[in-house]
């Protein structure tokens, strides 16, 4: 096997340069998730920026229906959040 069949092209797309905008850039890779476990249908909810303070915080929704979901965690983790009832 020759290295393109190694490793495919699996999407193309269209990038635009703009030097005006290269110190708002901002690339997120996740080195060690597997390839099969991408974002795709998971919701953005929120996005913030805090340039100054060198900061991003990204508000992803969860999939319950996952296999990799447990929904005892979920509910601890709801508790711990909201306070036992």
């Amino acid at each position: 096997a020759t290295d393109d069949e190694d490793d495919p092209i699996v999407e193309e797309i269209d990038v635009y340069l703009a030097k005006g905008l290269a110190d708002k850039l901002y690339l997120f890779q996740y080195p060690v998730r597997p390839a099969g476990m991408t974002y795709e249908g998971t919701p953005r909810l929120a996005t913030r920026i805090k340039p100054k303070l060198h900061k991003v915080e990204l508000e992803l929704g969860i999939n319950v229906t996952s296999p990799n979901y447990s929904r005892s965690k979920g509910e601890q983790i709801a508790l711990n959040v909201d306070g036992a009832h």
